[in-house]
């Protein structure tokens, strides 16, 4: 029998990237951030409280790697995708991050044991033809707006579409989307699914 797909976002979903965003701006800028109302992830150039300088290091630091190197892996992380395993689903990551960090990912997910099938390098707005294509049973990220793509291009998933709760993305609510708050808790919900659950 064929395994089931599930996908994974990479960034702030099964790697902690935002803490090491918030260390740098505390260790290099003495910046200290309410993320809970302060920080607007991804596009730090259109961030109200950093200025152009710290907005250009940080896409800096996603440009030469230093960002991915050097963030950690989510506690949970391992225990959620055994999880999974042992319910025989087949585990993608896709990424937004470029292709020419492949090595550098690649690197990372092995440095913190992170099993996974395939991973796939896609700009955000493809991501939604990615999980149409491999027929993917749950998808879960940390962008709303890319939730919301998956959503108008496949329609609500079996098992479902699940955000990962982070400050940039708690104002959007969707009833096809649920709200989690650990990787653990993602992987649970996929399992609940799978088994009929709601």
């Amino acid at each position: 029998m064929k395994k089931e797909r599930v996908g994974f976002d990479l960034d702030n979903v099964i790697c902690n990237t935002s803490i090491f965003i918030d260390e740098l701006l505390k260790s290099k800028f003495n910046l200290y951030l309410d993320w809970d109302n302060d920080f607007i992830c991804y596009d730090f150039a259109k961030n109200p409280h950093l200025t152009k300088y710290i907005a250009e290091y940080l896409n800096e630091s996603v440009d030469n790697g230093t960002m991915f190197i050097n963030s950690p892996s989510y506690g949970d992380v391992c225990e959620g995708l055994d999880l999974l395993r042992k319910e025989d689903f087949y585990i993608d990551i896709i990424t937004s991050r470029h292709s020419s960090k492949e090595h550098i990912t690649v690197s990372w997910l092995k440095k913190y044991n992170i099993v996974y099938d395939d991973i796939y390098f896609s700009n955000s707005r493809n991501k939604k033809h990615l999980v149409r294509g491999l027929n993917m049973k749950a998808f879960v990220e940390d962008r709303f707006d890319i939730l919301n793509m998956v959503l108008e291009e496949c329609g609500p998933l079996p098992y479902g579409l699940i955000v990962r709760d982070h400050p940039w993305n708690r104002k959007f609510r969707n009833k096809h989307v649920d709200r989690v708050y650990s990787f653990m808790e993602a992987c649970k919900t996929i399992v609940k699914y799978k088994n009929g659950g709601h």
